[in-house]
C-alpha cells in the first residue's frame, strides 16, 4: 500500500517545522556573556562571577567599571549564558 499524497505532504511539513524548530530554539549565550573578565577598578573587593566561554568562574571585582561579563552569583551567570 502506497502512503497517499496528503500523508507525504503532512510528512514534510512536519519534517521542516521540526527542523527549524531545533535550529531556531538553540540557546546561544547572551550577549552580555562575550566580553573577557574584566577586574574593574576600585579598592573593593568582590566575588564575582564571569563566564570564559565553557563555564561561570569566579573573580574578584574591584567595584567601578569593568563589563556586562558581571555576575553576583554562579546561578544568575548559569541561567543568562550555559548553552
Amino acid at each position: 500500500m502506497k502512503p497517499s499524497l496528503n500523508f507525504k505532504l503532512f510528512a514534510s511539513v512536519f519534517l521542516v517545522l521540526y527542523v527549524a524548530s531545533l535550529v531556531l530554539c538553540q540557546h546561544k549565550p547572551a550577549a552580555a556573556c562575550k566580553p573577557p573578565k574584566s577586574v574593574g577598578r576600585g579598592n573593593l573587593a568582590l566575588k564575582r562571577w564571569w563566564w570564559d566561554g565553557r563555564s561561570c568562574k569566579q573573580f574578584i571585582y574591584k567595584g567601578q567599571g569593568g563589563n556586562t561579563n558581571n555576575f553576583p552569583s554562579k546561578k544568575l551567570c548559569d541561567q543568562v549564558c550555559k548553552p
